[in-house]
Order: C-alpha cells, then sequence, then structure tokens
C-alpha cells in the first residue's frame, strides 16, 4: 500500500517537474530582447549601426537589449548578432513564438513577437541588378509594418 502512493507521489512529481522545464525553457529564452520605446505621438526611423551590406533602424523605440546589454555594443564586439537574431526569429516562427509574414518585394519578412516586431528586408529596386537589393533591419513596436518604414 506504501510503495503504491509512493509511486503515486513521484509520478506527479516528476509531471510537474517537466511543466516547470517547459516554462521556464519556453518563457526565459537566453535571448530575452527587452526594448525601451520611444516616448512621443510621432515615430520615426533612425539608423543606429552600419555593417557592410545593411543598415540596422529603430522605429518607434530607444534602446534594444539583449540579457540586459545594449544591441549596438553587442553589435561593436559580434556583427554576426543580428544574422543570429533573424535566425533564432525563424526558429521562433517555426515553433509559434511569433508570427512570420513574407513581402512581395523580393524576400523581406516580418517577425511579430508579444511587443516588438523585426523587419527583414530582402527588397529588390531594380531586377535585375543585384546592387539595389535593400537588406536593411528594422526593429519597433509590434504595429510597425514596411510600408511605415519605406
Amino acid at each position: 500500500m506504501y510503495k503504491r502512493y509512493l509511486i503515486i507521489f513521484i509520478s506527479i512529481l516528476i509531471v510537474l517537474i517537466t511543466i516547470c522545464i517547459i516554462y521556464f525553457l519556453k518563457y526565459n529564452s537566453n535571448n530575452k530582447i527587452s526594448i525601451v520605446f520611444s516616448k512621443g505621438e510621432k515615430l520615426v526611423s533612425k539608423k543606429v549601426f552600419s555593417l557592410e551590406d545593411y543598415d540596422i533602424y529603430y522605429y518607434g523605440i530607444e534602446k534594444v537589449k539583449i540579457q540586459g546589454k545594449d544591441l549596438i555594443k553587442i553589435l561593436e564586439e559580434d556583427n554576426s548578432i543580428m544574422e543570429k537574431i533573424i535566425q533564432q526569429a525563424e526558429i521562433d516562427a517555426e515553433n509559434g513564438y511569433c508570427i512570420r509574414e513574407a513581402y512581395l518585394d523580393g524576400g523581406s519578412k516580418i517577425y511579430i513577437y508579444n511587443n516588438y516586431a523585426i523587419i527583414k528586408c530582402h527588397r529588390d529596386y531594380d531586377f535585375p541588378s543585384k546592387d539595389n537589393i535593400n537588406k536593411d533591419i528594422y526593429i519597433g513596436p509590434m504595429e510597425m509594418r514596411l510600408s511605415d518604414v519605406i
């Protein structure tokens, strides 16, 4: 009789621990992004960093922090962080953590999270020339759309 209660107790404990682990992994990602929104009524785009192939803009926000560290400082140390963020956004979209929408402009995509959005442009202005492809990245509020920033 004692063994039966012990087995039930251990089974319940295992289920609860599993639920806690899943919750922790889902809501406490290592790449947790926090956004400081701009104060004011008019939303504007501002270039915050330039890389060889593209620029990074904030739209209607002051700062972006990843794991408590300013994105601009991270970019100064590791230029590949934006590619990693976009790769994670693709994974998040596949797993249902964000919404991914594609634009019919040559391949631009938007990733919409609960309180922010990321636009990865791939806009072809002069097909077939590859010199006029806009590959800029915009980070802003979840209501931001490509038509707001371009």
